[in-house]
């Protein structure tokens, strides 16, 4: 972990100054690192960025952890930000003194420089129970002179150690102060929120500002590509129970018309006898209206022949077949146009000619003409 001066504030540039320095600082290959970076402040042409580093082997074990339970980690952060986060809301804002933090926490410690209100610098410094106290102050030592040597002679008003139990196993508090001749206090982390508040507090605070995300980048497109199988997925559960639940309705709607038909059917054959009867006594109102009605009687068709023969021709009626049911049937022979009489037959009211054969033999036109009443295609 760095915290770097660039003389920059474009994001793009500040990612690929960020690059060049991954690959000058990687003790790894480069095909093993990943690195992150956050802004923690601005000038007008400058930024200052902490620069965290790391092996791909940290992050692999992240993975085949959150693949054992079918799960891609969506983002990654270190712990010492996020014990930053939860110190920063616990102590309120920052007077803007240079001041020192000291966080001890699962065998490691970690430095942090503050120089008006933000983070000059962070060191590691181990774990303060594996050493002596000397070794520690002498670590500690070396740590305020990088610093110094980064960011110039600094006054720190204080020092705040913040850990778990004995913060310091063999360095107490007043062997600090004595050594650094700044006052010295230390603060428990059990008053602090769990540290998973920490993590979730700088997720929330990821979705509106750029922080530190270790996550590589095929984590992501990974992770991309099993949403878009999940969603896949859905889409076609949903379709299949949506053709499911047509298939059902059509299959009820198709059911129920079969139904209703069925049920049309019965009633039409209750009512088929009483429909014959009706339809026989109409046949016998009218055959026996045939008989009263002049107008179709076998007179009247050879009245209407007579008028519709030829002016100059002549007309001989061999055979009329008159059939109440059906039609008048007539056979002859004519002199004359015989088409002239043939559509003055058909103009009609009451017969229309259905048929109609003809034939010449010595100046003459023998005829067959079929004919159907009118009433009948008025019924239909």
């Amino acid at each position: 972990m760095q915290v770097v001066d660039v003389p920059s504030v474009d994001s793009e540039e500040i990612a690929g100054m960020m690059a060049l320095r991954a690959e000058e600082v990687s003790p790894f290959p480069l095909d093993r690192t990943h690195w992150g970076w956050e802004e923690i402040a601005q000038s007008e042409s400058e930024s200052r960025v902490l620069f965290v580093l790391t092996g791909h082997r940290l992050l692999d074990a992240l993975h085949a952890e959150g693949a054992a339970q079918h799960r891609i980690p969506h983002r990654v952060d270190v712990d010492v930000l996020a014990w930053w986060a939860l110190i920063r809301a616990e102590e309120g804002p920052d007077e803007g003194k240079a001041r020192l933090v000291l966080i001890v926490e699962g065998g490691q410690s970690f430095l942090l420089a503050m120089e008006g209100g933000g983070v000059a610098a962070v060191v590691s410094l181990g774990d303060p129970c594996d050493c002596e106290s000397e070794v520690y102050l002498e670590e500690l030592d070396m740590a305020l002179a990088a610093v110094e040597a980064e960011r110039g002679a600094l006054s720190f008003a204080a020092l705040t150690v913040w850990a778990h139990g004995d913060a310091s196993c063999g360095v107490d508090a007043s062997l600090l102060q004595a050594h650094l001749g700044i006052p010295v206090r230390v603060k428990a982390l059990e008053d602090l929120p769990a540290l998973r508040a920490g993590v979730e507090t700088r997720a929330v605070q990821s979705k509106t500002k750029r922080l530190l995300d270790l996550t590589p980048e095929a984590w992501k497109v990974e992770a991309q590509a099993r949403d878009l199988r999940q969603r896949l997925l859905t889409a076609a559960v949903a379709v299949g129970m949506l053709w499911v639940l047509l298939v059902a309705s059509f299959s009820g709607y198709v059911w129920s018309q079969g139904r209703a038909l069925a049920g049309l059917e019965e009633d039409l054959a209750a009512k088929a006898p009483a429909v014959q009867d009706v339809q026989r006594l109409s046949e016998r109102v009218r055959s026996l209206s045939q008989f009263t009605d002049r107008s179709t009687s076998a007179l009247e068709i050879l009245r209407m022949l007579a008028e519709a023969s030829p002016g100059t021709g002549r007309l001989l009626v061999r055979d009329l077949q008159y059939r109440k049911e059906e039609g008048v049937t007539v056979s002859g022979e004519a002199t004359g146009d015989f088409f002239e009489f043939q559509e003055m037959l058909s103009a009609s009211p009451i017969l229309r000619v259905e048929t109609f054969e003809t034939r010449e033999v010595r100046g003459q036109t023998e005829f067959r003409l079929a004919t159907v009443w009118r009433w009948q295609e008025e019924e239909l």
